[in-house]
């Protein structure tokens, strides 16, 4: 059976009230979302799981001009006490040509427990694109989509970027708990973001539960670009924002 899914391998895929904080990392923001098409998860024991899929791409129909088809594999192992789990992912797999959304995406994710109420997930991972127009060029560029930073002279280029994040989790008590999220990503040809620049984000979130049915989760978050002004139009460096939201579990 064909079905429409989330990326499989983010931290961040997960309904509202599983994710760690409100606000989603850039890492989540600029890699694959959604793919159309068929995966099969096998669990072999305690320790090991596998999935494999085909799908017409990152976030794109399958009837929808740029798809193609790609391939997802993936391999859970889980280890020291269910303490530790690593989770490699290779997404959208093809030829990797420039397309709307055509990352080739290769990430890993490693969650681990170290106590009843300290545990922490991590994820790292690089993605590309060959042959992206250059945006001083005079190629077309997709809609939607943002032309590469090219070296002088090319007028495409290989376009690739890589990410980390780390979240940390203290639970106080059944009712209240902090997440801290700090993370790194180098948009090295500006190809996902619009700015060739290395930026940074920190989060710190406080969640409380009133009762079981209501969640609040204000946070403070902080972001960096580097090399260039890549906030407030390409004006700003910096961005400090405060943000926060209300869950009703029904």
């Amino acid at each position: 059976m064909v079905a429409f899914f989330i990326s499989l391998p983010d931290i961040e895929a997960q309904l509202a009230p599983q994710s760690y904080t409100y606000t989603h990392s850039l890492l989540y923001s600029y890699d694959p979302f959604t793919q159309t098409g068929i995966v099969n998860t096998v669990m072999l024991n305690n320790h090991w799981l596998f999935s494999l899929g085909l799908t017409a791409g990152n976030d794109i129909a399958p009837w929808a001009r740029g798809a193609k088809p790609s391939l997802t594999a993936c391999v859970s192992y889980t280890f020291n006490n269910r303490k530790d789990k690593f989770y490699p992912c290779a997404s959208g797999i093809n030829r990797g040509e420039y397309a709307y959304n055509n990352v080739q995406l290769f990430v890993n994710t490693w969650y681990h427990k170290f106590n009843d109420s300290w545990h922490m997930a991590s994820e790292g991972y690089y993605e590309y694109e060959r042959d992206v127009p250059s945006v001083s060029g005079t190629l077309p560029v997709e809609p939607n989509t943002n032309g590469a930073v090219c070296p002088p002279g090319q007028t495409r280029c290989f376009a690739g970027e890589w990410a980390l994040v780390n979240y940390l989790q203290k639970e106080f008590s059944k009712s209240s708990y902090m997440s801290v999220r700090n993370e790194v990503l180098d948009d090295a040809r500006g190809q996902r973001t619009g700015f060739k620049t290395v930026y940074s984000e920190h989060t710190i979130m406080w969640g409380r539960w009133v009762g079981t049915t209501v969640l609040v989760r204000p946070e403070f978050r902080f972001e960096r670009s580097y090399a260039v002004p890549a906030y407030d139009k390409g004006t700003n460096k910096n961005q400090l924002s405060f943000a926060t939201d209300l869950i009703f579990r029904f």
